[in-house]
């Protein structure tokens, strides 16, 4: 897959679920945690190319959105899903690669 299509892909996934989990009504310092952990996984897509990096990435997004979740004092259950469905989908690129056209 095409990585600027991934990144697209995984920052749109999890944008959209970071504010289906009500992440504008958490405090401005907690805002920018999610924040960052959503562009995450998209920059490491963009800027390396070697799979261990990309689910580190991913895995750290899990990791920061799980710290804003407990420091928040809003309610959002399903905010580390954010940082899952980004890995889910650089995960799938990694296993299902596309087919190249062999130039012969």
């Amino acid at each position: 897959m095409n990585k600027w299509l991934l990144a697209a892909l995984a920052l749109t996934v999890s944008a959209l679920q970071a504010w289906d989990s009500s992440a504008l009504t958490s405090e401005g310092g907690v805002q920018l945690l999610i924040a960052t952990a959503v562009l995450l996984p998209a920059a490491t897509v963009i800027l390396s190319s070697h799979a261990g990096v990309r689910l580190s990435a991913a895995g750290a997004a899990i990791a920061l959105l799980g710290i804003a979740r407990l420091v928040s004092e809003a309610h959002m259950p399903e905010l580390m899903l954010a940082g899952a469905f980004a890995g889910i989908l650089i995960l799938a690129s990694q296993l299902f690669p596309t087919a190249r056209r062999s130039a012969a």
